[in-house]
Parts: C-alpha cells; structure tokens; sequence
C-alpha cells in the first residue's frame, strides 16, 4: 500500500531525519551498501534512537523507509537487500507532458521571451501557450491553495504596483447588501506608481463560476509609468447566498519575469427576510455577572388587578429567603459544610432541610443568571395608556429573559432612585410596565434607566412550602414506603371506568394511567405521569381527579409542574 502524500512540513523532517542517521552511520565506519535492511533496522531503534533520546527521530523505520521510495531519494535493491540512495539527476518525472516540457525547456534556453510558472514547475515558449496554463485547472488551483495557506502574503501590492476597488476592506474586496439577479459591477483599478513601464499580461478568475465575469481587455495592457488602468468584474447573483472568487492579476516589468497579486472578491445577497434577522447591534461578550443584591429600597409600583372568576382566594406564602449563612458560605466558596450536609443519607428527619437547601442554591444560581439580560442606558417610552411606560428589550421573543405577565423588574435612574415596574402586558419584544405615579408624572423623554430583571419567586415558595409540611401532613409513609406497609396496601376498587373525557378513552396510554391512578397500583408511593410538553399530562390527571371524586375515595395527588394558578384545581372544578 502506498503511504500518504507527505506534507511540506513532514517532509523536512523526514529529510532531516535520514541525513542525521546516514550521518551517524558515517561516525561508525559504516556505509549503506555494506548493510542489509535488517541492520539498518536494529541499529536505529537500539543505537541512533537510543542516542537521540527524548530528542529522538519522530518517524518509526519502516515508515521512514517507505516514505524515502515514495518520494524517490532511496530505492531497494532486492538481491541483496539493502538501500541505494537516489542523486537528484536520477529523480524520475512523470506524466504525459514529459517530452513536451524537455522540448519547452531546450526552447526556453534559447529564446529570452519564453516565460516560466515557477508555482507548477512549467516552461512555455509561446505567450498563448502560457495563457491557456495560467487559466487552466492546474495553475488555477495551486494558486487557491497558496492564497488559502498565506493570504496576506497574495494580497500584499508589490513593486509598487497597487490594486485598489470600489468596494475595497482589509482582506479583500466585500459587497455587501446585494439583490438577486441584479448585475454587481465591482472596479478594479491598478496604479503604476513604479519608475518602469508594466504589463498586465493576464487578468482572469481562478474560480470557474459563471455568476462572475470579467470584461475584456485584461491581457497584454501596457500601463505606463504614473498612470492608472481600470477594468469591471460583473456578479450576478441568482439565489440568498455570499458568492466568493479570486481574482488573479500577472503582471510583468521589462526584461523581468511575471509577477502576481490575487485579490479575494465576496458579494453577499441578501432578501427582505435576512435583512430582517440581521442583528441589530454588534455581539458583545457577555460581561462578568455580578453578584446579586437584595434590593433594600425601592419605590413600589402599580400592581396588576386581580380578579378570581371561580372566587378562589389565594393564600398568603412565606417567603422562604435564603438564609444569611448559606448565602455567605456561598459568596466565599467555603461549601464543604453545604457539601457534607447534601451527602448525607435522605431521611424523614433531615427531608425538609436537604431539599430546602437545594431550592436555596437553585434560587442563587437562578438570580446570578438573570443578571446576565440587565440593561445599561435603557429607554422607556410613554404607552397608549399614559399611566404605564414601555421598554423594548431585545431578545425577549426568544425569552432572553422570560418575562411574564405579573412580574417585576426594577429601573434605576442615573439620580439613583429605584423604582419596581410590574409587567402588564408582554408585546413580542415590549414590556408595558406599571411604575410609581412619582415617575410617570416627572418623566422626561429619552431618560436613561438602569434595567435589572428579576425571576418569579412562587413556584420556588410553593416548593419550600410542599417540602415543608410533606412529613408533618403524614405523607412519611408515602415517601419513605417500609416493605410492610406495602404488604398491608390493598388495591381500590376499579369497576369499569366511564370516562368524562373521550380523547382519554381513545388514547391507550392516558386511559391505562387513570386506571391505575384509581387503581391504586402503586401503594404506598405515589404515581408518577410522565411526558414532554403537549402530550396530555395535565388532562390525564384531571381525569384520574373526577373519577376518584366518582368513586368517593380520598386520594392524594400532588401536580409538580409550577403555575401561577392551578390549572388543575380550576379545569376539575369548570367540568364539575
């Protein structure tokens, strides 16, 4: 098999490599025909490696070996085994131009109007010869390649011969905000600011793409000294892309070989809809959060009116704040003592405190993140309703932050006043909050407002509240079941059910749920109903509540999913 073409790199180093060990064998007294293969194997992984030690040769010797006759400095001989080097004029040249290139050459020698491609190793005698080399698909693409490897070097004006365009950045040539199937006509100019005559020989494109064209004459163009030459290269893009090529452009002094200078042309289309999805400000890297603050003072604003239509009333939840000491031990990284506590082993005796910390650092956590989306020098504008302001906040739409109806976030003014905003409505990427009538009535337009957004704090609270009263409520034995209470649970009665909710009926997996459910197939622990999003958890459960309100059996079922307002409680009371 046949090694991989060796990289410019790998092949320095083997060079170096095989150099250093023919050396070494000199040092020894010994020669390569005196030698077998065998030989030379054992001497470089036992002495020449060995000498070399972490320094020591990269390649392994058969690898070497291989890649030496592939890139034709050694061939074998195979009566006696060993290693003949190759000398520079035995190298073979292969390919089918091989007597044209000897002819060219012999031509060359002769005739000082011959030009040479030094980048592909090409003699031609004729300039349309040379041509026809410089826009073939060899030429075209071994300079893409040298540009891709060391573009500024291609980019770079020389011998005083600068290309400049219409639409000119620091690496190349951008048009930007194209429209389809509209001709982009893009200007190249070249100055001679030399003290010699040039020639542009040749002007082409080195990628072959009909959407771009250029325009004739570009070849054989005598510039003189001091003067400037301009030519169009045409785009017409047909589809929302960015349209990319290079643009090669040769030219030639009196007496002196050919030089190059390749310019990279980008024209990016673009349509109504990604002119829309632009962003609209340059991407700034997200700041070091700081750390979050209890808000100590502050004006309080318009709350949102609420009216129960099912006359359910709400209970008033403890706050449940994070207690001082953890938030300190928190703040300096000392955690080993909250680390020790959470692996301990879950017991009914330390339940309430174990999850209770976890909900604390999950509401740490939760605060540090949401500092991320505060807002330096926003602007608030008057609403429609002239008792509320409203603040555009990028990003919202994708809920960067979330923002609900009913939550807050606080505005500091430049004075230092802290005012709390509640949200009354949410507009894709508008809040209309509801503030202090001291700030509404001495608003001046375009003020400037220090933004910090804030989290709902009740899912965590009705969280701290469950875990709380679970063991005093006698709910132990559901969380902490004992081999005998499961051998003493009896299963419920489950006559033929009849369903309130026929989708239910239609539906194997939500139907054998609330069998279960009123089965009570899994006491003394509870029933999970699990699901992605949209797959019919809430309906099934209010289900499992009706029929458990059929059969007059008490049951608990507690919903884990956070709301605002118990879907669940209002959904089995409107079916009633």
């Amino acid at each position: 098999m046949a090694p991989n073409k060796l990289s410019g790199r790998n092949f320095e180093k083997m060079d170096i490599t095989w150099s250093c060990f023919t050396s070494f064998l000199q040092d020894k007294g010994k020669t390569l025909d005196q030698m077998n293969l065998e030989e030379l194997h054992t001497v470089y992984d036992n002495e020449f490696s060995v000498k070399l030690g972490d320094n020591g040769p990269s390649f392994i010797f058969e690898k070497l070996i291989n890649d030496l006759k592939w890139a034709r400095k050694i061939k074998i001989n195979r009566k006696n085994n060993t290693v003949i080097e190759i000398s520079p004029s035995e190298h073979v040249t292969i390919g089918q131009y091989r007597k044209e290139r000897k002819k060219n050459a012999r031509k060359a020698s002769c005739d000082r109007n011959a030009l040479c491609c030094e980048y592909c190793d090409v003699i031609n005698c004729s300039q349309r010869s040379f041509d026809s080399h410089w826009r073939g698909r060899n030429h075209c693409g071994k300079m893409r390649l040298l540009f891709q490897n060391n573009w500024k070097t291609w980019h770079k004006d020389k011998y005083d011969i600068e290309v400049t365009s219409d639409h000119d950045v620091k690496t190349g040539i951008l048009v930007e905000d194209a429209n389809m199937n509209e001709l982009v006509e893009i200007n190249i100019t070249i100055s001679n600011k030399s003290e010699n005559d040039v020639t542009l020989l040749l002007g082409w494109l080195l990628m072959n793409d009909s959407t771009f064209k250029v325009n004739e004459p570009t070849k054989h163009v005598k510039i003189p000294q001091g003067d400037d030459f301009t030519f169009p290269v045409f785009c017409k893009p047909e589809s929302v892309s960015d349209y990319r090529n290079l643009l090669a452009l040769a030219f030639a002094f009196p007496g002196k070989n050919f030089f190059q200078i390749l310019r990279n042309i980008v024209v990016e289309v673009e349509s109504e809809l990604t002119r829309e999805l632009k962003p609209k400000s340059p991407y700034v890297k997200s700041r070091r959060t700081r750390k979050p603050t209890r808000c100590r003072k502050f004006i309080d604003g318009v709350r949102l009116s609420y009216k129960s239509l099912d006359n359910l009333e709400m209970t008033e939840l403890q706050q449940y704040e994070i207690p001082e000491e953890l938030e300190t031990m928190m703040d300096e990284g000392d955690t080993d003592d909250i680390s020790k506590r959470l692996e301990e082993k879950l017991t009914s005796k330390n339940y309430a405190e174990k999850f209770s910390t976890l909900l604390h650092i999950e509401e740490r956590q939760m605060a540090l993140d949401i500092l991320q989306y505060s807002m330096e020098d926003a602007i608030m504008t008057p609403d429609k309703n002239r008792r509320l302001l409203k603040l555009n906040v990028p990003g919202l739409a994708e809920n960067r932050p979330s923002v609900l109806k009913g939550d807050h976030l606080f505005a500091t003014l430049s004075v230092g006043e802290r005012y709390k905003g509640y949200v009354h409505r949410v507009e894709m990427e508008d809040l209309v909050l509801g503030f202090n009538s001291s700030l509404v009535k001495v608003y001046i337009r375009n003020s400037k407002f220090k933004i910090d957004f804030t989290f709902n704090r009740r899912p965590l609270m009705l969280q701290h509240r469950a875990v709380m009263q679970a063991i005093p409520n006698g709910l132990k034995h559901v969380l902490f079941p004992k081999k005998i209470t499961a051998a003493k649970a009896t299963l419920l009665n489950n006559a033929t059910i009849t369903f309130f909710n026929r989708d239910i009926k239609n539906n194997a997996e939500q139907s054998e749920a609330v069998r279960h459910i009123t089965k009570g197939s899994s006491r003394p622990a509870p029933y999970l109903v699990f699901g992605p999003p949209g797959t019919g958890k809430t309906v099934t459960i209010v289900e499992a509540i009706k029929q458990e309100e059929l059969i007059q059996m008490r049951k608990s079922c507690s919903n884990s999913k956070p709301m605002r307002k118990s879907c669940l409680t209002e959904k089995a009371l409107k079916s009633k």
